[in-house]
């Protein structure tokens, strides 16, 4: 076996001459296989009993020898999701949202539109594309289903399923098959036969049809993760049936299933090459992630869930005759996205990303670069809380692990330990280096903080609703209950026993459909929530009742803990119109004793006779001190202008300024300053401007007692000259400079257009070192330590031209 580095894989040809033909690609991707289960990686059948069996895999080895072994290669995390999402955009999860670290998916998946896939990549650089297998990214049709992402032909189940009944313990699942189609059909007629055969027949199909054409087939097995069910077993067994995982009994069903999986992957290649197609096929074969209980991680520590390297480091064999040697075996550090990205090179399919979207990975084809950077990180979130569990970093030969407390009860603590290991010297993570090496455990912890400011996004469209254990998200809106944005509904509705009676919630531009029969048990449409009911005592929604029927009593459902609590009754109206509810919620003793563990939401009402359609809008808190807003209104006693001309009509103020006045004045532009001290709070006001220019919000702050600046807002533009520059918002935040009176100004910027001529809505909450920032439907946040300072005042300016504002209002908290 030869021994190279990544450039020396490129063998015969040169790269211009072997891109002239687009090769097929095949991606194969085993679930929860483990490092050592291959023979090509564990010859011996090293490790710990009963998962050291040996397995024979005359195939995959064969693989390995034909072409290269990948020695450290790794997940993009250590259980299925994640991964898959990491392995289709090519980038990490953790750039899709802090939801996407975890199993859990947010209601729409991977949104196609958002964020494109290789599928769509290849397919637009002419290849004909497959998917047959454990798809797990997304299941909304259109949205986030093989179909938007480029696939041409798929047969797949969104999550695991048995092997012969394709059912699982899914909500949806009500004892019918969980296998779909291409065009998102439900197939019903394959109960009986082994999963792992129906998509390789589906793939020699594929590949039988496309000899013309090149092809991209994209085989996400769910084989051999549980249940543990040998295609040997019964084609009736019950989809839930199989051996006990990390017993002698299931490792034996493991064994057999991932030899089954060889002799499948056998019949794909003995049919590309009876069709001559061998040589011009790409192959990749890996692991979602670590093995599960029953495989064999040796020679590494820990398994599937876990950020040791037995959860992360997977089998990873590549083979393209006449590009790759043969027996290569590489220890080039890789992860997930680089195969993604090896495959759109060798596809000439790079030039179809656009240019300004950021891919994780590397041409493994090209690159030999020993001193990587890979960040993980492990969370868990749902109804009931959301909690990070581990995070590791890996730079070059050294790895930073972080293990968060564990609490039992599925809950994690803030509390940490770091560990450092050199996995050159200690594959097996044993010896902690963290007192030994100081310097390098204090470097590794600053790369690993860059890291996470450069790849997890903070401000996804999606956030989870609870924050975790170190408080994020910090940006949370937590006065949502429920919105219906989502074409996914995201919260739970209770049927009780009268489920024919009551459809499913369907969300659609905005709003909640749900239509309710008479005789039904009151549906209730809740999530679980942290409330602050300190803070809030109010909650809003607008609902509408069609069907002409008399219907009882709603109720505001109020459960402190679990089903424990006390709801509120209102009485709606049924008379085919909008209509808003403001529900008093401290009328329920429920509201004074509040846990984490809560439930919230409506019951919808059920009509006398016939059917009625509910239709529901965001279901939101009020905060009780919305009381205590307090409108400003341009009096002497409460603003000042520094210059420009002044009018006020019908409530409207309207300040009028020259570009020859801008100039005379140094380039700055009229503002009216508003006196009201507060420290956290809201300002809010709407506003028109007549020109596509620039209108700003300062906020100044006493220190030293002198007023300085503290926090800017600049809508339609930049803190600086530059008035050209009218599609961002700006937000300016100001660092004392060490030794100096002068501040250093840090800006944080966000695409967006106010149009002129129209009026928008602005609101800038502080709270505590936060400041959150809304231009009508856009928001989004900023943290800094100076932002705790009690604001002094407030001013609103803008350049020259007309700068009407109404509704100025101040909410002190």
């Amino acid at each position: 076996m030869k021994k190279l580095l990544l450039a020396a894989l490129i063998f015969l040809l040169s790269m211009a001459e072997g891109l002239a033909q687009q090769p097929n690609i095949i991606l194969m991707l085993a679930d929860d296989l483990g490092y050592g289960d291959l023979s090509s990686y564990n010859p011996n059948s090293e490790g710990n009993e009963p998962n050291n069996t040996p397995i024979r895999t005359p195939i995959l080895n064969d693989m390995a020898k034909n072409g290269v072994r990948f020695t450290d290669f790794h997940s993009a995390a250590p259980i299925c999701s994640p991964s898959r999402r990491a392995l289709l955009t090519a980038r990490y999860p953790n750039r899709l949202g802090e939801w996407a670290e975890a199993y859990r998916s947010s209601p729409d998946g991977v949104v196609a539109f958002e964020d494109p896939t290789i599928g769509t990549w290849l397919n637009t650089a002419g290849y004909a594309t497959a998917v047959y297998g454990k798809w797990n990214v997304g299941e909304v049709k259109g949205v986030s289903w093989p179909g938007a992402h480029g696939f041409d032909d798929w047969l797949i189940i969104d999550h695991n399923t048995g092997y012969f009944q394709h059912q699982n313990k899914n909500k949806d699942c009500l004892n019918r098959p969980m296998l779909f189609e291409t065009g998102g059909n439900r197939v019903s007629d394959l109960e009986g036969r082994y999963l792992t055969n129906i998509w390789t027949d589906k793939a020699l199909e594929f590949i039988a049809e496309n000899k013309s054409k090149p092809f991209f087939l994209y085989l996400p097995w769910s084989i051999p993760h549980a249940p543990l069910q040998a295609p040997t077993s019964a084609p009736t067994t019950a989809f839930d049936a199989g051996a006990k995982s990390h017993t002698p009994e299931g490792r034996e069903a493991y064994v057999t299933m991932v030899e089954h999986l060889d002799s499948q992957i056998g019949r794909i290649f003995a049919t590309l090459k009876k069709q001559e197609q061998l040589e011009n096929t790409l192959i990749i074969f890996t692991s979602d992630n670590g093995g599960m209980l029953s495989g064999n991680c040796w020679p590494l520590k820990k398994s599937k869930q876990h950020l040791e390297e037995g959860g992360i480091r997977v089998p990873m064999l590549m083979q393209w005759p006449g590009r790759i040697s043969a027996g290569t075996v590489s220890d080039q550090p890789s992860i997930m996205m680089d195969a993604s990205v090896t495959l759109l090179a060798a596809a000439d399919a790079l030039k179809h990303v656009p240019k300004d979207r950021v891919l994780d990975g590397i041409n493994l084809l090209e690159n030999s670069d020993t001193k990587r950077e890979f960040g993980w990180r492990r969370r868990d979130w749902g109804a009931q809380g959301n909690y990070l569990r581990q995070e590791a970093f890996r730079s070059g030969d050294w790895k930073l692990l972080r293990t968060f407390k564990h609490l039992g009860n599925k809950q994690w603590s803030a509390e940490y330990k770091d560990e450092l290991f050199n996995l050159k010297n200690d594959l097996g993570e044993t010896e902690n280096l963290v007192e030994q090496r100081p310097e390098k455990y204090e470097a590794m912890k600053t790369a690993f903080n860059e890291w996470k400011r450069e790849v997890v996004e903070l401000e996804p469209k999606y956030l989870i609703s609870l924050r975790d254990q170190l408080g994020s998200p910090a940006n949370l809106p937590d006065d949502i209950v429920m919105d219906f944005k989502s074409t996914e509904f995201s919260g739970k509705i209770h049927k009780a026993k009268t489920k024919e009676l009551v459809s499913d919630p369907v969300n659609e531009n905005g709003v909640c459909r749900v239509f309710v029969k008479a005789n039904a048990t009151p549906p209730l449409l809740h999530t679980g929530m942290e409330v602050d009911t300190e803070k809030y005592s109010k909650l809003r929604f607008e609902m509408k009742i069609t069907g002409g029927a008399t219907v009882g009593a709603g109720r505001v459902v109020l459960r402190h803990t679990g089903w424990k609590g006390e709801d509120v009754h209102f009485r709606p109206i049924a008379d085919g119109k909008w209509h808003e509810y403001v529900i008093d919620c401290t009328n329920s003793a429920a509201w004074s004793q509040w846990t984490p563990q809560g439930r919230i939401g409506v019951a919808l009402p059920v009509p006398t006779n016939g059917e009625i359609k509910v239709e529901l809008k965001t279901i939101q808190l009020v905060p009780e001190r919305i009381r205590d807003a307090q409108s400003i209104q341009p009096t002497k006693e409460q603003t000042s202008i520094k210059w420009g001309h002044v009018g006020e009509e019908n409530s409207v103020r309207k300040v009028v300024s020259t570009e020859a006045e801008y100039n005379s004045h140094n380039r700055h532009g009229p503002k009216t300053f508003y006196h009201v001290p507060f420290t956290n709070g809201t300002f809010s006001l709407s506003w028109k401007r007549d020109l596509p220019q620039k209108m700003n919000l300062v906020f100044e702050t006493v220190e030293n007692g002198k007023p300085t600046h503290l926090f800017k807002v600049f809508v339609n533009g930049t803190p600086n000259k530059d008035i050209t520059k009218t599609d961002i918002i700006s937000c300016v935040t100001y660092e004392k400079i060490p030794g100096s009176k002068k501040l250093k100004a840090k800006v944080k910027t966000k695409k967006y257009h106010a149009e002129a001529g129209k009026w928008h809505t602005t609101s800038v909450t502080f709270n505590d070192n936060v400041v959150t920032i809304r231009v009508d439907d856009v928001e989004f946040s900023v943290e800094d330590d100076r932002l705790r300072n009690k604001v002094t005042q407030c001013g609103v300016g803008h350049i020259w031209g007309t700068l009407e504002t109404k509704d100025v209002t101040i909410t002190k908290n």
